[in-house]
């Protein structure tokens, strides 16, 4: 973002840095703010570096990959701060001095990639056209491999989509492949050359129905493994599960910071997933709930209390209009939605009146918008921290911590 020499009008810029003077070419009016597109940087910025990816600019993966490592993050907390502020109308945000991923480059454990049946890569920003990719700085060096070997396998036209994700207890991959239709293929031949490979699986996208459809095969182990708060956790690469490991760690405990359990609370997790959160926080309370939407993810919750050896109620509903939810009256509420946020998840959890609320997001606009909410519903932020889990990229995670008043 800048300014217009004439007028100081604001103008978004993808691509330049805090202190660049640019040329720019005007792609958009709007009545408060212009978007551009950068021609020339005449004086760059002492913030930049050089990007260490080829495609830098053209592939929609990331977009800060020009500035210093130590800037983004700085930048970061300071965008943060200000949309929470701005926009939940929070006047003394009690922000916390941010934390740095541990891997500003290679931190990637799992990621999504389109194929064409000869381009292998993201989707270049705004636009379904594949930035083709031999590697990238972001992923975690199995991954890169792994997607360097399946581009010689000489996979069949039909597959669309490849998800990879790396076990963190075997160093192996786990791979999704997504084809548009069903069609005669040896799988098993072709991926033999794979050395990184520990299982796959096949799904066929059905035509009008919503997913990521039908599994049609399946080969080998294709659970990955993971700890984070002293937890030992599994997932399928068909399920969320958080793409930088090192930082998740660093994430969970500081929720567990601020939930500030001390054994005596019952605790509700919304959008658990396969018990990220909701395991560690079980050893540490009386009792404990995750609820997901996502009957697979909860299945895994499921198994990873029991390898934990601790107890908890998962159940299978939507945050927002859960029956179990209304159930219940918990002491601590945590809850770590998709970008959207949930207004109705949060305005329900206010008429439960707990006494904390640990709110995790990606998204600061949907963050500041359901924090307002709950301000206005008789709670204060008693914390506030920006944990950068997406390096070289524009988002941003956020954890505020909230007390009733």
């Amino acid at each position: 973002m800048g300014r217009a020499e004439k007028g100081g009008k604001v103008v978004f810029v993808p691509f330049t840095a805090p202190g660049d003077v640019c040329v720019v070419d005007v792609t958009e009016e709007k009545k408060n703010y212009s978007n551009a597109a950068l021609v020339e940087v005449k004086e760059p910025s002492a913030l930049r570096v050089s990007p260490r990816c080829p495609v830098f600019t053209r592939c929609g993966g990331c977009q800060w990959q020009h500035m210093d490592y130590p800037y983004q993050v700085e930048w970061k907390n300071r965008i943060f701060a200000d949309v929470v502020k701005r926009m939940a109308g929070v006047e003394h945000l009690p922000l916390e001095p941010p934390l740095p991923s541990p891997e500003p480059f290679n931190w990637r454990s799992r990621v999504r990639l389109h194929t064409d049946g000869k381009r292998w890569g993201f989707f270049e920003a705004r636009s379904h056209r594949i930035v083709d990719i031999d590697e990238c700085p972001l992923l975690e060096p199995p991954i890169n491999e792994t997607l360097g070997s399946l581009k010689r396998c000489g996979l069949p036209d039909v597959l669309h989509t490849v998800e990879i994700a790396l076990d963190k207890r075997s160093r192996k991959t786990v791979v999704s492949f997504h084809v548009k239709e069903r069609v005669e293929f040896d799988w098993s031949r072709s991926l033999a050359g794979v050395p990184w490979i520990k299982g796959y699986e096949v799904f066929l996208k059905e035509p009008f129905k919503r997913g990521r459809g039908r599994i049609v095969m399946r080969e080998g182990d294709t659970t990955i493994w993971y700890e984070a708060g002293g937890a030992t956790l599994l997932a399928g690469v068909d399920v969320f599960s958080q793409v930088n490991l090192g930082q998740n760690s660093r994430l969970v405990e500081e929720v567990l910071e601020v939930a500030a359990l001390t054994g005596g609370e019952e605790v509700m997790d919304l959008f658990c997933g396969v018990g990220n959160l909701t395991i560690p926080m079980a050893s540490r309370a009386r009792s404990t709930v995750g609820i997901d939407s996502d009957r697979t993810a909860v299945r895994y919750a499921r198994e990873n209390a029991r390898l934990n050896g601790v107890s908890v109620d998962f159940v299978a509903e939507r945050a927002g209009s859960s029956k179990t939810l209304e159930k219940l009256t918990p002491c601590v509420v945590v809850l770590d939605p998709p970008r959207g946020g949930s207004p109705e998840a949060v305005k329900r959890i206010a008429r439960l009146n707990p006494e904390r609320i640990v709110y995790v997001s990606c998204n600061p606009p949907t963050l500041a918008r359901d924090v307002s909410l709950l301000c206005t519903s008789g709670y204060s932020p008693v914390y506030a921290r920006v944990v950068d889990m997406f390096p070289q990229t524009f988002h941003i995670e956020g954890i505020i911590g909230l007390k009733a008043v």
